[in-house]
């Protein structure tokens, strides 16, 4: 069962609001019975001064803010699915976060 993944951002100067998104379940599975949705939100700084790479804002947050966003919205799914005493807890895949809303973005453009 792949995951579903969205995320919107907000750049204002500096700082950063990312809204990551991610879908996971369907009610007609009968190995997985379920379909849950957690949205999470993370603020995040950039400074330019320390990007010694010179990447830019734009890759910070595609590689680096949702990628960080998304073990916390892992361990929330693992949980809510684990509390439910009737199925085992489900993890979500560990994946490449950019490339996963890269295709995610090619999903709904189709």
């Amino acid at each position: 069962m792949s995951p579903k993944l969205a995320a919107n951002q907000h750049i204002d100067g500096n700082r950063i609001q990312i809204e990551l998104n991610i879908r996971v379940g369907s009610k007609t599975e009968t190995q997985l019975p379920f379909s849950a949705m957690v949205e999470i939100e993370g603020s995040f700084d950039y400074h330019p001064d320390e990007d010694k790479t010179s990447k830019g804002i734009t890759t910070f947050v595609r590689d680096n803010a949702v990628a960080i966003l998304y073990p916390y919205a892992r361990a929330l799914i693992a949980q809510l699915t684990l509390s439910s005493n009737e199925f085992p807890g489900y993890n979500l895949p560990t994946i490449n976060v950019p490339e996963a809303l890269k295709l995610s973005d090619l999903a709904a453009k189709s």
